[in-house]
């Protein structure tokens, strides 16, 4: 019986043209079903960099951080009667915001305020103080401000605005105020220790933020499915009997191992105020050991302006991706990335993507059938329910163009994941993701409009207790799931896994 790997053989084209339609056919399960694999990883590379940092800025500056309670006026045990004096009022008023009792605190400053003969200087200090706590970095700055018109040598005035220009995001301000501040500290005097230590934890904090920040690890990977095949079999004519002349078979899946890699890296420049620069770039793929025709290699370019404040991030910049393909070069896209983050409450946040992509494929034949514009929206939200604990869900939403009106697709899909991190040194993630793509146009070489749902699950383990030389290991499953109404080409379902060294700077 003889067996044919053509899906077009009804169509009796010679083969070469059959071996080409079959190439065009097969290529579409990379262009769409694999590129949707990759933005999973390029999300999840992004989100590993941006928490590595927020963690490194915490660790700097943990024995720095208010706690934020605000307990009744207490001082050394003892509840204090204050006469109604502006000198009685005041000391209140500067210990309770000495000792963080807010709500006391902003009590004494309303009553303080009545007073004729009120320090303008311990007002402006209150009104700043009391401000910053509960976020409002403009007015603090304001009140800050006009305290040092007055009294430039106030050093914790001065120290208090710096803080709040680094609440603010605003980096380069930030740190000519610490230097401002340290400039009129007297080093010798011990008493000063303690301030001192202070300002150098926030310098050292800027330099982290507004130095490279990045990470990347490798490993050795397994697949069960590096074709991405539905090792299908029909029979295309057959007799009466049942007997099969002609069946349409698809390659077997192979199992391969190899090598998984990726590298992160960006930075932020701030300019002035709110506003910078950045630079971003991501690498990943997978190299397989004896069937490099399926390699995969992914790099990432953007650079533009930032915005970045105490509750928001901005960015819009061009950008550059460039895939390979079993070592030769599948696309190249140019486009522009633009991105927002607000933060809702301090335990929860929100996040908006979006793209435009110039699909540019660099096989001639390819390039006449899935040439085309591609945008995307990626809203994702993020909630802390306890310390180390985090969920987050999200909606996607692609529109692919392509010369080939039959490759043009609209895709919708969700997302839903949760890190977790052990007090005993492992912290873990665990995302699920469901699209469904539905293409434009009925296709005559598959006798169908194509429609394709698909599943990703990935789990990622990482033991940072094991730590060594500064590599971290981590452990990553993935299993990805196609169904397709072409499913004889189509379908498809692969696992992965990797075990990787992580080195974060």
């Amino acid at each position: 019986m003889p067996t044919v790997q053509l899906p077009v053989a009804r169509y009796f084209t010679p083969r070469r043209a059959a071996l080409s339609l079959i190439a065009l056919l097969m290529a579409s399960v990379t262009v769409t079903a694999v590129a949707q694999e990759r933005e999973d990883t390029r999300r999840m590379l992004e989100m590993s960099i941006e928490r590595q940092g927020a963690e490194r800025e915490r660790e700097i500056l943990k024995d720095e951080t208010a706690t934020g309670q605000r307990p009744t006026l207490t001082i050394d045990g003892q509840t204090y009667q204050v006469e109604h004096t502006a000198s009685a009022l005041g000391q209140a008023l500067y210990l309770s915001l000495q000792h963080q009792q807010w709500q006391a605190a902003n009590r004494f400053l309303q009553e303080y305020l009545t007073l004729p003969d009120r320090d303008p200087l311990l007002e402006h200090y209150a009104r700043g103080m009391l401000a910053r706590v509960v976020g409002d970095n403009d007015t603090a700055i304001t009140e800050f401000r006009k305290l040092l018109a007055q009294q430039p040598d106030f050093i914790l005035g001065r120290l208090e605005l710096a803080r709040t220009l680094f609440d603010d995001a605003q980096e380069r301000e930030a740190k000519e105020a610490f230097a401002d501040a340290l400039a009129i500290i007297d080093a010798r005097d011990p008493q000063t220790a303690g301030v001192r230590k202070t300002i150098g934890a926030y310098q050292q904090a800027l330099e982290k933020r507004s130095d490279w920040n990045g990470a990347f690890s490798f490993g050795p990977s397994w697949s069960d499915n590096v074709n991405r095949t539905s090792a299908s079999r029909t029979c295309l004519i057959s007799d009466s009997t049942g007997f099969c002349y002609y069946e349409r078979a698809l390659p077997e899946a192979l199992k391969a191992t190899g090598t998984d890699f990726d590298f992160s890296i960006q930075r932020r420049l701030a300019i002035k105020g709110h506003h910078g620069v950045y630079l971003r770039s991501l690498l990943y793929g997978t190299q397989y050991r004896n069937h490099g025709e399926f390699n995969e290699t992914t790099v990432t370019l953007q650079g533009g302006y930032s915005y970045r404040d105490a509750r928001q991030q901005l960015m819009l910049a061009p950008s550059f991706e460039y895939y390979e393909w079993g070592n030769d070069a599948m696309y190249g896209a140019p486009g522009v990335h633009g991105e927002w983050s607000y933060m809702l409450s301090p335990a929860s946040l929100v996040k908006l993507e979006a793209d435009y992509k110039d699909m540019q494929y660099r096989r001639a034949d390819y390039a006449r059938n899935f040439d085309g514009a591609q945008q995307s929206l990626y809203g994702t939200w993020y909630r802390e329910l306890t310390p180390g604990w985090t969920v987050f869900g999200g909606l996607d939403f692609v529109n692919s163009h392509a010369e080939d009106p039959t490759a043009e697709y609209q895709q919708k899909g969700v997302r839903l994941g949760a890190s977790l991190r052990f007090d005993a040194g492992f912290d873990g993630t665990l995302s699920a993701s469901y699209r469904q793509r539905d293409y434009e146009l009925y296709n005559p070489l598959i006798e169908v409009r194509r429609r394709d749902q698909e599943q990703n699950y990935t789990l990622v383990l990482r033991a940072p207790r094991w730590e060594l030389a500064g590599f971290v290991p981590s452990l990553t499953l993935r299993h990805n799931r196609v169904k397709s109404n072409a499913d004889w080409i189509y379908s498809y379902n692969r696992n992965d896994a990797s075990l990787k060294l992580e080195y974060s700077f």
